[in-house]
């Protein structure tokens, strides 16, 4: 038979999604003797042999290279720490920026509190040290124009 479900469809705990070894779990899923199977609430996604389920509802849980609105609530000595709705806050460094910044410079002439950005998830540790950067293009302060 093969799969059984198609791509966004949404998944209960315990439905079986395929009954081919020829599919690889991925997140939200476990396998079950030939049986793979969902864990989670959510949206089917099928990316080649590999079948996800995405979860309707949770907190965020960060992964690299996810691209990401963070709100900063705090400014640090040499960054900024950033809530990028998830369980654990996001650092974005001073060397992260598009800009040079100087040692000692006033950080809140680039990101101030309560400030939106653009960013991109670089590093997501084991401990959940979330490192973000906004180098890449697109990224940056969110910015009403005045």
């Amino acid at each position: 038979m093969g799969l059984l479900v198609k791509d966004k469809q949404v998944a209960v705990p315990g439905d079986v999604l395929a009954d081919d070894l020829g599919f690889i779990p991925g997140f939200g899923t476990y396998r079950n003797n030939h049986n793979l199977m969902c864990s989670r609430l959510g949206l089917v996604n099928i990316e080649g042999k590999v079948i996800k389920v995405i979860p309707l509802s949770g907190r965020y849980l960060p992964r690299r290279n996810d691209v990401v609105i963070g709100r900063v609530f705090d400014i640090l000595m040499m960054g900024w720490r950033v809530n990028i709705n998830s369980p654990y806050s996001a650092v974005l460094s001073s060397k992260e920026t598009q800009d040079f910044i100087e040692k000692n410079e006033d950080l809140s002439r680039y990101f101030d509190l309560d400030d939106y950005m653009v960013c991109k998830v670089t590093n997501v540790t084991s401990q959940n040290l979330i490192d973000v950067t906004v180098r890449d293009q697109g990224s940056g302060n969110l910015r009403a124009d005045e």
